[in-house]
């Protein structure tokens, strides 16, 4: 699953796994985190990382999902993560390589109205995102599907468009 912070996604697959109970949620900024071995590190400060350490987390994702993968194997492995990373210093593309690697099957890409993505993001007190404008955010949600969309198609994995409220339109991609 893929989308922009605050659009939904933990909330969607919060929601999801109550009725899909044999699965692993595996998110990827708490796998960099563990991977890099800083628990105390948040998920902003690897934001606000240079470009290069962007990058370099990625290669520590990889081999922390596939460390987690095969030490709780679940029939069912939900990745909640970006395709791009928004620093300070610019929008930060996953490269395919990377996704790759996951060997994911299907794609989904949550996406909302920037107006609703923004109004997360100013009320969740337990992280700290960018602010970004409704037509910066609506223009990352632009690029990052249609990085899903390509990255798809590339890697031969189904891919859909799911917006937050869609919970079990959602939940029958995890039944495939």
């Amino acid at each position: 699953m893929f989308g922009l912070s605050g659009v939904g996604k933990s909330t969607l697959i919060s929601q999801a796994r109550r009725a899909v109970t044999s699965s692993l949620h595996l998110q990827a900024s708490a796998l960099i985190k563990d991977g890099l071995r800083h628990p105390e590190a948040t998920s902003e400060s690897l934001r606000q990382r240079p470009r290069e350490q962007v990058r370099s987390n990625q290669d520590v994702l990889v081999d922390t999902f596939w460390r987690a993968v095969r030490s709780q194997p679940e029939p069912l492995v939900i990745f909640d993560g970006h395709l791009v990373i928004d620093t300070d210093n610019g929008l930060v593309e996953i490269p395919q390589e990377v996704i790759e690697e996951l060997r994911l099957l299907v794609m989904v890409h949550v996406e909302d109205d920037a107006a609703k993505i923004a109004e997360r993001r100013a009320r969740d007190r337990r992280r700290t995102r960018p602010v970004r404008s409704e037509e910066a955010l609506d223009e990352h949600q632009q690029l990052s599907r249609r990085l899903c969309e390509s990255y798809a198609s590339a890697l031969g994995a189904t891919m859909a468009v799911c917006r937050p409220e869609e919970l079990d339109r959602f939940k029958s991609f995890l039944t495939r």
